[in-house]
């Protein structure tokens, strides 16, 4: 659920794990508050599964569902009480209504076809059941991704300085590749058409601005330079801050609440 927590939750072992319970996203913190409190929860790019935990605290039966095989054994050893598994988001291994809610935070952006992504949520989901959904916002700095920029970057760089960085990552133990998928940013009016007439929007917060974006990148750069837990739980304590404030159609970060509509062939 962020590159962040899990560069924390791999560099760092057990003993902080209170820390990173402690280390919600605005969305994460937007999330707990819409969720009514439901029988079953699954979430969607559950990384270490330290939110998939949180999200017990609504759910009766918790899931968590990550492509990142180490990072759900790793989730399965701290959360032993929640069920985690490696599956493709595309191709989820439930039966048809199987959950009352699902949640996907910084997820659809990451996905190679959003319609499918969309098709297996609403398959998954009960009649009724609820989809919480977060993702980059085509804003004002929709530019400043950090993600995007480094993509950028990569193709710009001479292939001796990619080879230098690459040995240099590959040192400090994380990945580096000029082969990934930029982030896409959505309005809300894209989500909307993406979600259809399957899904009917109920809440929707639109914020933060400027910090998130720089703070990411911070954080980004902070992880692999030190060891350090208190710049980067200074540096996420901004973004949370900010990340709170609505900026409307300028801001960086959309989440919204859905519900599903039951199929025509269902209603009669």
């Amino acid at each position: 659920m962020g590159a962040f927590i899990t560069a924390m939750a791999i560099s760092h072992p057990f003993p902080n794990l209170n820390l990173y319970e402690k280390i919600l996203t605005p969305q994460a913190s937007i999330c707990l508050e819409w969720l009514p409190r439901r029988e079953s929860v699954l979430e969607i790019g559950c990384s270490a599964g330290y939110f998939t935990n949180k999200l017990r605290q609504k759910a009766g039966r918790a899931f968590g569902v990550d492509i990142n095989k180490e990072l759900v054994n790793l989730a399965q050893q701290i959360y032993p009480a929640v069920k985690f598994m490696s599956h493709e988001p595309n191709i989820l291994p439930f039966p048809e209504e199987s959950f009352d809610t699902v949640v996907a935070l910084e997820v659809i952006e990451h996905t190679d076809n959003e319609k499918e992504f969309i098709d297996e949520v609403y398959r998954v989901l009960a009649p009724g059941g609820l989809l919480i959904l977060s993702t980059p916002h085509k804003g004002l700095f929709e530019w400043l991704d950090p993600f995007n920029l480094k993509q950028k970057t990569l193709r710009i760089m001479p292939t001796a300085l990619l080879r230098l960085a690459q040995k240099t990552q590959r040192i400090n133990n994380t990945q580096f590749t000029d082969n990934l998928q930029y982030h896409k940013h959505y309005s809300l009016e894209e989500l909307k058409q993406i979600l259809g007439e399957r899904f009917r929007i109920i809440r929707v917060s639109r914020s933060g601005l400027l910090l998130f974006p720089i703070c990411s990148a911070l954080l980004s750069i902070v992880t692999r330079l030190t060891g350090a837990l208190w710049p980067k739980l200074l540096l996420q304590s901004l973004m949370k801050i900010e990340g709170r404030i609505p900026f409307g159609r300028f801001s960086y970060n959309i989440t919204l609440m859905a519900v599903k509509v039951p199929s025509p062939d269902r209603a009669r």
